[in-house]
C-alpha cells in the first residue's frame, strides 16, 4: 500500500474510533513531505468536522487555497463551513458573492455544494442552467454528471433522467463511487 493509501485507512479507523490525535500528526506529517497534494488537505478539513475543531478544517481551507488550481474546491470547503455555521442560505450567500463562475467546468466542486444547498431549500431548479452550461462545455467531466444525477433526483427533474445522469457518471468514471452511490438511492 502507497503511503496515501495507509493515511487513508487510518482515518477510516480513527473516525470510527474517535481518535483525533495521531491522525492529525499523520496528516500534518504527510503534508510536510507532499505540500501539493490536495488529498490530505481534504482529509484534513474533513477530520476537522468529525471531531469538532472547526479551525483544523478552515486551516485546510486557508492551506489549499494557496495551491495552484484549487481555488474552487477550497471555497467549494469554506462554503461547507458556511452552511455548517449558518445554514444554507449562508452557503449559498457565500457562493454567490465569491464571483465564481459556476457554469466553468473546473468550478465542479463549487456548484456542487450551491446545488447541494439550493436543493436544500427547495431551489433546485437554480442549479440546473449552470449545470448545463457546464456540462455543455465538458461532457465527459463524471462529477458534473454525478451533480446533475443529485439536482435531478432531489426534486429538480424526474427519477428516469436523474437515473440517467449517474449511469452516464458511472460510465466516465466508473472508479467514483458517488455515481454507484445515486444509482442505489433512486
Amino acid at each position: 500500500a502507497t503511503n496515501w493509501e495507509a493515511l487513508e485507512k487510518f482515518a477510516r479507523i480513527a473516525e470510527g474510533l474517535g481518535v483525533q490525535g495521531p491522525l492529525a500528526q499523520l496528516v500534518e506529517r504527510y503534508i510536510a513531505e507532499r505540500p501539493l497534494d490536495p488529498r490530505a488537505y481534504d482529509l484534513q478539513f474533513e477530520t476537522g468536522l468529525w471531531s469538532g475543531r472547526r479551525d483544523t478544517s478552515r486551516g485546510a481551507v486557508f492551506r489549499l487555497a494557496a495551491l495552484p488550481g484549487l481555488e474552487p474546491h477550497a471555497i467549494s470547503l469554506e462554503a461547507k463551513l458556511r452552511a455548517l455555521d449558518g445554514g444554507p442560505q449562508a452557503a449559498i450567500s457565500f457562493l454567490v458573492a465569491t464571483g465564481i463562475v459556476m457554469s466553468q467546468p473546473a468550478s465542479a466542486p463549487a456548484l456542487a455544494v450551491l446545488a447541494e444547498n439550493l436543493c436544500s431549500v427547495g431551489r433546485c431548479s437554480q442549479a440546473l442552467r449552470p449545470l448545463g452550461q457546464a456540462l455543455e462545455l465538458a461532457p465527459d467531466y463524471a462529477l458534473l454528471h454525478e451533480i446533475r444525477g443529485r439536482v435531478l433526483a432531489a426534486g429538480g427533474g424526474s427519477p428516469e433522467e436523474a437515473r440517467e445522469a449517474f449511469e452516464n457518471a458511472v460510465r466516465l468514471n466508473p472508479e467514483r463511487g458517488e455515481g454507484w452511490v445515486g444509482l442505489a438511492e433512486l
